[in-house]
């Protein structure tokens, strides 16, 4: 079986269909940022949700934390989102 990836999800439905026209898939494709374009393309995409809502409300508190400390000294951190896979038909049967 072979795969590819994209950056984001609408060059990935491009790619996908440019693949494989009218065809069974013989590729597997998943693509980044679960766009809501992803669930109704043909074949379906799969997938990687990089978990948006968390990424947000993170960056809304981190913010509000920024600008309640009066001292600005807040140091440098590192954060990370959970993510999950949205599996749909472009990674299913290769044909």
């Amino acid at each position: 079986m072979e795969g590819t990836s994209w950056a984001g999800s609408s060059a990935t439905l491009i790619t996908h269909r440019w693949l494989s026209p009218g065809q069974p898939p013989s590729v597997a494709v998943i693509g980044f940022d679960n766009l809501d374009e992803a669930q109704y393309s043909l074949p379906s995409l799969t997938t990687v949700d990089p978990g948006r809502e968390e990424i947000a409300e993170t960056a809304v508190r981190i913010l509000l934390e920024r600008i309640a400390d009066k001292t600005g000294e807040q140091a440098p951190r590192e954060l990370f989102a959970d993510f999950s896979i949205v599996e749909r038909e472009s990674t299913g049967q290769i044909g």
